[in-house]
């Protein structure tokens, strides 16, 4: 699982519609509802009831959505502390061979 996907499920919930969630994601709308495919062709799962107008996420994917924010949550906070680690370990002041 991605973090972008998750934050691209997380963005149709919050819009209420694959268009508006798309401009939110700065892509076409037919590049957002590509993704959107290609996201539940990986997962195995249809996050929307497209028979409606606006699409809606089905059920399965709705009860989840607090989940669903708080793992993308989760994946941000690694990603920056993995991102602080790398930077205070390049800054380590190693002592002189003479003084190990």
């Amino acid at each position: 699982m991605r973090l972008e996907w998750l934050e691209d499920i997380l963005a149709v919930a919050d819009a209420g519609s694959l268009s508006v969630a798309a401009e939110r994601r700065r892509l076409t709308q037919s590049a957002f509802s590509r993704r959107m495919q290609f996201i539940e062709q990986a997962l195995g799962v249809q996050l929307f009831d497209r028979t409606r107008k606006p699409v809606q996420l089905r059920p399965a994917v709705r009860d989840r959505l607090d989940q669903i924010a708080r793992t993308a949550a989760a994946m941000r906070q690694l990603h920056n502390d993995l991102q602080l680690g790398d930077r205070r370990s390049g800054n380590r002041v190693v002592p002189p061979a003479s003084m190990r």
